[in-house]
């Protein structure tokens, strides 16, 4: 649109100026009228807003040259519109190539500017990268230093609970030891003061039968004494006894007593029991506390000795004061406890504790079978009485039997 209408401009513009050099002659030729011009007349062109930027008007001739004939002038001002619409193309040509190059080098401004952005953001992030990487293994160093300070010190805490609970079992045995040395010291003493009081006694038993004999020469050993005399002075004897004669006469028989189990009868002095009941001797130990034993036997029935007369098989004494107490056996551990200890103990067992049924007398040093389950007692019971520490236990008929596990012997009864 612009090329077409800045050829319409040039050809007005031609045409105005071929009119003013012709417009003389032209009048005198037409006999001074004025009127257009002889030839043809250019068309008319449609009025269209000026170029942009027009091109300067040509100067006019210092002298009038002779004018050209109309045609070679509308030739001459077609071929210098053209060249004005060539100078121009290439002029918008030149200012577009210009546009496009100031264009092209804002757009390399720009990608140098983006890909600078670019980098330094890649550099940004890398250092970024780096400092949270340090950062995690600053971390990492420190935890892995917590850590092992925490396994160090769970590791002495361990070590200090280990010698506490050594020292605590050092502790304990020697305790024990200490406690198993003094009962058995404590046992020897008591044997030796057994051994001299039965002396002691049997001296004056045998000074007292001597005396009675001396006294009556039908009470000598052998004699035909009456049996009711001798009976009669046995009971005698026996009740001038102490009491402490009494335990240790009673203590004196054997712990591994028989026992009547088929035949019953009435524990009482004057029965005759059965000739089939078996009777044994009485033990040396017992004569040298009562001699006047001599001369019977004994069986024992539930928790009674009965003195039997061998000849009529009549009951001339019973030993029934409190539970039959057995005599020496074989050494246990004497374990001696408080009240205290003993609320302790018996708090301590649950009530589901299967309960056995033992067919042995539950007394110091009778041995459990070895059928029977041995319980442990619980770990906070030990640390409150460590002297149970290697003992177990056992429940029969409502009561706590403590025991010695290696021999497997009675060391206590306590009553639930």
């Amino acid at each position: 649109m612009l090329k077409i209408c800045s050829l319409a401009a040039l050809a007005l513009l031609g045409g105005a100026t071929l009119v003013a050099a012709q417009g003389p002659e032209h009048g005198k030729q037409g006999g001074g009228r004025s009127g257009p011009a002889a030839g043809p007349r250019p068309a008319p062109q449609r009025a269209s807003p000026p170029p942009a930027r027009a091109a300067p008007p040509p100067q006019r001739p210092a002298a009038r040259a002779p004018q050209p004939p109309p045609a070679a002038a509308a030739r001459a001002n077609e071929a210098q519109a053209r060249r004005a619409v060539e100078q121009q193309r290439a002029a918008q040509q030149q200012r577009r190539a210009q546009e496009q190059a100031a264009r092209a080098a804002q757009q390399r401004q720009a990608q140098d500017r983006a890909a600078q952005q670019r980098r330094q953001a890649q550099e940004q992030a890398a250092r970024t990268a780096q400092q949270r990487q340090a950062q995690e293994q600053a971390r990492a160093a420190q935890e892995r230093a917590r850590t092992q300070q925490r396994a160090q010190e769970r590791a002495r805490a361990e070590q200090q609970r280990r010698a506490a609970e050594q020292e605590r079992t050092r502790a304990a045995e020697q305790q024990r030891a200490n406690e198993h040395r003094q009962a058995a010291e404590r046992q020897r003493a008591a044997e030796r003061e057994a051994a001299e009081r039965g002396r002691v006694d049997e001296q004056r038993a045998v000074e007292r039968r001597r005396a009675a004999e001396r006294a009556n020469p039908a009470l000598r050993s052998g004699a035909n004494q009456p049996i009711m005399a001798r009976h009669e002075q046995l009971r005698q004897e026996r009740a001038r006894l102490s009491r402490d004669q009494h335990v240790r006469l009673r203590q004196a028989f054997p712990a591994s007593r028989e026992r009547v189990t088929r035949v019953q009868f009435t524990k009482r002095i004057g029965t005759r029991i059965p000739r089939s009941v078996r009777l044994f001797a009485v033990p040396a130990a017992v004569l040298a506390i009562f001699p006047y034993y001599r001369d019977y036997r004994y069986v024992v029935e539930e928790d009674a000795i009965c003195i039997v007369d061998p000849e009529t098989f009549e009951i001339v004494d019973v030993l029934d004061e409190g539970t039959y107490a057995p005599g020496p056996g074989p050494q246990v551990a004497e374990l001696i406890l408080t009240d205290r200890e003993r609320t302790l103990v018996l708090d301590s067992i649950p009530p589901d504790v299967p309960q056995v049924r033992l067919r042995i007398r539950l007394a110091l040093g009778a041995e459990i079978p070895l059928s029977v389950e041995l319980y442990e007692f619980a770990p906070l019971l030990l640390d409150q009485v460590p002297k149970l520490r290697g003992f177990r236990f056992v429940v029969s008929q409502e009561q706590l039997v403590i025991v010695e596990p290696q021999d497997r012997s009675i060391a206590l009864v306590l009553d639930r």
